[in-house]
């Protein structure tokens, strides 16, 4: 693979913008032109992936005349060009990917309106759609309340004595998802908690090692976002997240 240019956009670069362009709608290919070969699909992405090679070229060729890049990054290849579709796109590297190409075309004399400065704004954005946790960040936001309440742990029967911190029942959740300062959510509780319950930081799954079954369960219910802390053999770190040594001596 030859060493990437700062200035010059690679072919490997641009079949992934084109795909992303391509997999996600934001260039369409009507429904009585698509194909099983995949040609007319080739046909277009080749063309869009020349247009983002054309506003690269412009701005090389900008570049070159205040001798702001070396004589072989100032041609761009935009008719050898020929559209390869990328097998599995990753949101994140689309991302870095798009805003790269930007850098790149920024120095054209025309970006500003250039058709190719649209659609990398469209790839942006619609990469950030597609982030892990973007569909259940909040849409409208505010400043999160203070959680400034005393360390809470909610459950049923199965109640570990933990200096420091207050037993409650599911009943009470509401109210201690917004106020503690650090909530513990039993393993036997995790499948009662309201689904609408807002994300909040400090949130920790206990789980007993006695009772591995309920433990497995409680996990696949939290789906993975809670830190799982497994009873007792988490006790001493637990005490150090909560500011609380003479938890280590808890029986």
């Amino acid at each position: 693979m030859p060493v990437p240019s700062p200035h010059v956009l690679h072919a490997d670069h641009v079949d992934l913008l084109v795909t992303a362009a391509l997999r996600w709608g934001l260039v369409e290919i009507p429904l009585d032109q698509r194909d099983a070969a995949g040609v007319v699909e080739t046909v277009i992405g080749t063309a869009v992936g020349r247009l983002l090679l054309t506003a690269n070229a412009a701005a090389a060729t900008a570049l070159g005349r205040t001798g702001r890049n070396r004589p072989v990054d100032r041609s761009v290849p935009v008719g050898a060009y020929a559209y390869r579709p990328v097998l599995n796109l990753a949101p994140l590297e689309v991302i870095k990917a798009a805003q790269a190409a930007e850098q790149m075309c920024a120095p054209a004399p025309t970006w500003s309106g250039d058709h190719a400065r649209e659609l990398l704004t469209a790839i942006l954005a619609a990469a950030c759609y597609r982030l892990p946790g973007y569909a259940g960040a909040p849409f409208a936001w505010s400043r999160p309340d203070r959680y400034d309440g005393p360390p809470t742990a909610i459950g049923l029967d199965w109640r570990p004595p933990i200096a420091g911190v207050r037993w409650v029942g599911i009943d009470a959740v509401r109210t201690a998802w917004v106020s503690a300062s650090a909530l513990l959510v039993s393993g036997q509780v995790a499948a009662l908690l309201p689904a609408d319950l807002p994300s909040r930081p400090r949130v920790y799954l206990l789980v007993d090692e006695c009772d591995p079954e309920v433990a497995w369960q409680a996990v696949e219910v939290m789906d993975g976002h809670e830190l799982v802390l497994p009873w007792p053999a988490s006790r001493a770190w637990l005490g150090e997240q909560l500011g609380a040594p003479s938890l280590l001596l808890v029986p």
